[in-house]
């Protein structure tokens, strides 16, 4: 049931008397127990010492109760004698002598004077008067963390406030719509009038004030501009049902919805999160979805369950204003002086000398619309005058040939290289990644600047729902002359056309290859998708040298982030391209051991994939092959090791580590050579290659014998393993490598070298971008240090900070050698033991 305003009066009414006749149990198993402020005021007073849910009813009741009795002594009236003349006085003295001392209702009504019919009558109104109160210093109460969000960065430097035809603020409209009875609040308009601002703004001001537990904003179009620094100012767009659960389970930190690979499962485990937490959800241009994920998307929304909220922005004839649930509210072009302020800020900010007349036109011209404005002033800022821009009517049909006809035709060639280039990205790129795949240099010239306003066209071009039948005929020709375009930039139009997609593909395959795996993963938490784009169009366009050198680098990121399906087939494609194409048996069976077979062993699927390991290998093989093969026995080594067959495990391991010694005795040409056609990842050291896989291969021996607690060799591995990992300058592997090795030396009673290796593993943790696969095992294995020693708090917080970490990967599955689910239960048995679950909300708190 939806807990607002009005059903709790309600309750507070039908427990009145359990109130007054003390019953304890009684009220604690009623929905005041699920209150913060009951939650807050239990764990106060028992300083911590005992989780909120294993408390009996009768000692949330009793708690209840307190509650009530002191609100009610709140509402005592001034004075010190009673003035039963005064309706407060009246209404003080039933609650406090009836509910609160359990006197006969006979005795109040002599003293206030009234009869048998007025006195109930009387009690009516004080419970509701009471339950107001109740109702207010239950929502005030201050959450005991702070808000988690996703929310980006403001797109605007400041707000400018809007009211509605009766003068009213609209953000102070949505706010007390959101306290209301309906759970969905449709911000709609036409495009460019401001509803992500005014989402935005009531989504900060739901931050500041702390009205919700999270925040979560879905961006569902893409900006007008792909174009970033290494990091990413916006978030990706939502495109699937999936990424929309994805994003809740995110950001609430609910792991267990995360590694879910049922899209259905996902979402039962996603509603029981919205209904045990305060959300809102931000639902940014969500008329963009009218196709299957659309709707499953609503239909969640629908059913979104207490006490979650959400905000759609949507335009008019969206079909989502037509659910039940849904509070419409209409925003309307700016007034006019609204408009002028907006016009003088943005002015300001360009830097453009506009008085107050011509502030005046350029709001005319734009029809007082945010984003018409803005352009308007764009043009302005490239010379245009203002009788131009009357001409042509910003905001109207006239403009979109204008745009692209003259603005575009007198764009540089590079200028158009950059823009065509950007509407092919799938979310924002890294300008270096743009500027090599135009072969241009140094873009933000002057010039650049113009390339703003030509935005506005990849902006425009996904809002022909909302324009009249001239501009939408005209846009749809534009998605034609965006193709013919650009094969006119040069006299080898197609050679220019691929080209601009081939540069791209190979700065990712360079980039990527250029990046030890942690910095790897953070590199691709913003940019896989135009990754993938560059795989896809390479597979389409037979650019197989380029695939192969992306599957390479996508390989191990795609493992550990839990993208299996993903992995296995791209593994698959390029074992055939790799045979088909090139020829080249060696590369084949390099993906089909690499990639292949380590998936079906992460499927669980270890008898299929010891099976395909054991075909790959040759007892006798070409130094060539030699690669392939001791992956298959360091793959069969690690399931052997799964099934805790350790004996075996340590025979593949170790021919594993001797083949990888042979490949490492090669002189540095032979081996270059040798490995010539395995390694597409170009400007790879051949040497170092092979050094790293021979100290993984001793780090996991090490592993292997703490396991079977042989701790002195796995002493002599692991100092081997991070000794190497140090020369590489893997970082992550140098920290995984050292946490373990202090483990080592705690169990060989080094406490002292124990711990010195303990903080150094911990300092090159701490450097690396976070959130990193090797911090979260660092963590994990400091939490496996401080049990150990009984600091079994310690050891709570450290386990803790991994899953965070794995949940900020969104790994699903194995995270390295550390099983999230295995990790999650020993949290629970912790949980229960320790002081940790009172001070931090108990074993459900872990979960």
């Amino acid at each position: 049931m939806r807990l607002g305003n009005k059903e709790f009066l309600a309750l507070v009414e039908a427990n009145m008397e359990a109130v007054r006749k003390q019953q304890f149990a009684k009220l604690g198993s009623t929905q005041f127990a699920q209150l913060k402020i009951i939650s807050k005021k239990l764990r106060k007073k028992n300083e911590g010492a005992m989780s909120f849910e294993e408390w009996a009813p009768v000692f949330v009741g009793r708690e209840i109760r307190n509650w009530m009795i002191d609100t009610i002594e709140e509402m005592k009236p001034d004075g010190d004698a009673p003035d039963y003349t005064r309706p407060e006085w009246e209404n003080f003295t039933i609650l406090q002598e009836y509910v609160v001392k359990g006197e006969a209702p006979v005795l109040i009504q002599e003293r206030l004077g009234l009869g048998r019919a007025q006195f109930f009558a009387k009690k009516k109104t004080a419970y509701e008067i009471l339950g107001v109160a109740l109702w207010d210093s239950a929502q005030a109460i201050k959450k005991p963390v702070e808000t988690k969000h996703n929310l980006p960065a403001a797109r605007y430097d400041r707000f400018i406030l809007r009211t509605d035809e009766h003068d009213e603020q609209y953000h102070t409209r949505i706010l007390h719509a959101l306290a209301g009875r309906h759970w969905i609040i449709a911000i709609v308009g036409s495009p460019g009038v401001g509803k992500s601002a005014l989402a935005y703004r009531v989504a900060q001001l739901c931050y500041e004030k702390e009205l919700f537990e999270t925040i979560i904003w879905f961006p569902f179009q893409r900006s007008e501009l792909a174009l970033s620094g290494e990091g990413i100012p916006y978030p990706s767009r939502i495109t699937s049902f999936d990424e929309f659960l994805n994003t809740i389970a995110a950001t609430t930190g609910q792991r267990a919805a995360l590694r879910e690979d049922n899209t259905n499962k996902k979402r039962t485990l996603v509603h029981a999160i919205l209904s045990s937490t305060q959300c809102l959800l931000v639902l940014d241009n969500f008329q963009v979805f009218d196709d299957e994920a659309g709707i499953q998307i609503l239909d969640f929304l629908n059913d979104l369950p207490t006490p979650s909220k959400a905000i759609l922005t949507s335009r008019e004839n969206a079909s989502v204003l037509r659910q039940s649930g849904v509070q419409r509210i209409y925003l309307a072009e700016m007034k006019k002086d609204e408009a002028i302020e907006f016009v003088s800020d943005l002015a300001g900010q360009k830097r453009l000398p506009l008085d107050n007349s011509e502030l005046k036109r350029i709001v005319e011209i734009s029809d007082q619309v945010p984003l018409v404005m803005e352009h308007a002033l764009g043009l302005a800022e490239m010379g245009y005058t203002l009788e131009q821009l009357q001409q042509i009517k910003v905001g109207k049909p006239k403009l979109f040939p204008f745009l692209y006809d003259e603005l575009y035709d007198k764009r540089r060639v590079e200028e158009k290289k950059i823009w065509h280039t950007m509407s092919l990205l799938r979310q924002p790129a890294p300008i270096v990644a743009v500027e090599q795949a135009c072969d241009v240099a140094n873009m933000f010239t002057p010039s650049f600047g113009n390339l703003q306003v030509l935005g506005l066209i990849i902006k425009l071009r996904d809002q022909t729902i909302d324009l009249p039948n001239q501009a939408k005929e005209y846009l749809i020709e534009l998605r034609r002359k965006d193709k013919d375009s650009l094969m006119k930039l040069d006299a080898e139009p197609v050679v220019v056309y691929l080209q601009v997609r081939v540069r791209l593909s190979k700065y990712y395959a360079k980039k990527l290859a250029s990046l030890v795996i942690d910095k790897r993963l953070d590199f691709l938490r913003h940019q896989k998708y135009n990754v993938f784009m560059c795989m896809e169009w390479s597979d389409e366009n037979e650019e197989w040298d380029t695939l192969l050198s992306l599957i390479d680098a996508m390989g191990q990121p795609l493992g550990i982030l839990g993208r299996l399906e993903t992995r296995l087939e791209w593994g698959k494609r390029a074992s055939e391209v790799s045979r088909l194409i090139f020829d080249n048996e060696i590369k084949a069976a390099w993906h089909e051991t690499f990639d292949v077979g380590w998936c079906l062993a992460r499927q669980g699927k270890l008898e299929e994939a010891r099976r395909f390991f054991l075909k790959r290998l040759k007892d006798d093989p070409d130094i060539s092959y030699l690669p392939v093969n001791a992956v298959a026995l360091r793959n069969l080594g690690t399931i052997a090791r799964d099934e805790k067959s350790f004996t075996e495990a340590k025979r593949y391991l170790n021919r594993s580590l001797n083949a990888w010694n042979t490949l490492q005795d090669l002189d540095s040409e032979v081996l270059e050579e040798t490995l010539e056609g395995l390694i597409h990842w170009k400007g790879i050291d051949a040497k170092e290659w092979v050094t790293a896989w021979y100290a993984s291969t001793l780090d996991s021996l090490g592993k292997l014998e703490y396991e079977e607690s042989h701790y002195e060799s796995a002493q002599e591995y692991l100092e081997d393993a991070q000794s190497s990992q140090q020369q590489l300058g893997h970082h992550g592997e140098t920290a995984e490598s050292q946490i373990l090795l202090a483990l080592v030396y705690l169990k060989l009673e080094k406490s002292e070298k124990a711990e010195i290796m303990k903080d150094r593993s911990l300092a090159i943790a701490n450097e690396l971008p976070y959130p990193a696969p090797s911090y979260a095992f660092v963590k994990h294995r400091e939490g496996e240090y401080h049990w150990i020693l009984g600091h079994k708090h310690k050891a709570l917080l450290s386990w803790q900070a991994a899953l965070d970490c794995y949940e900020a990967l969104g790994m699903n599955g194995y995270a390295r050698q550390v099983s999230v689910v295995e990790l999650m239960d020993t949290i629970r048995s912790v949980a229960k033991t320790t002081d940790y679950a009172g001070r931090h909300g108990g074993p459900n708190h872990a979960q």
